[in-house]
């Protein structure tokens, strides 16, 4: 009879470390979800009008969505507040990947500009700095100027963020 109760109880501490382990397995997994962990834009605004933007985009790669880099939309087209048509220069200047020059194409899109930064990445952290020059951004009232291109991102498959400006 001892022999049962013993074993009774070696079976339910095993339960429970198999419960434990797959508990914490799924607290590892949960932790390392792929996302964007920050954005920022540092703008740099010039007398002529033409900004310099450096947007810094980091993320957690997993393999799963961002696993051949990630790109960035930019609406270059749109109606103005009086319904005008209005489009606005784009141009990369750079694009780094952890500090290195990071391989990148150019797309239409049907309101812009799409800047595809593919290349094979390994998971793990990684800073994109996306640095590129645009003009016809800004705007004007008797009260305020506005940056119409500092939008929220839309950043490939991922919600739309609001950058951090500085």
């Amino acid at each position: 009879m001892m022999g049962f109760r013993m074993l009774g109880r070696t079976i339910k501490h095993l339960g429970y470390l198999l419960l434990l382990l797959l508990l914490s397995t799924v607290l590892v997994l949960g932790s390392t979800r792929e996302r964007i962990v920050d954005f920022h834009s540092q703008i740099q605004v010039f007398e002529d009008g033409h900004l310099i933007v450096i947007e810094t985009i980091k993320v957690i790669a997993t393999g799963d969505a961002i696993k051949r880099g990630i790109y960035r939309d930019f609406p270059t087209r749109y109606r103005n507040s009086v319904g005008k048509n209005i489009r606005v220069g784009f141009e990369v200047v750079s694009v780094l990947r952890n500090g290195q020059p990071e391989a990148y194409h150019i797309e239409s899109v049907s309101n812009g500009t799409r800047v595809c930064m593919v290349i094979v990445i390994p998971p793990g952290p990684h800073t994109y700095a996306l640095t590129y020059r645009t003009d016809r951004q800004l705007g004007f009232s008797k009260t305020t100027t506005n940056c119409i291109g500092t939008s929220p991102a839309t950043i490939g498959s991922f919600p739309s963020i609001g950058p951090g400006r500085r």
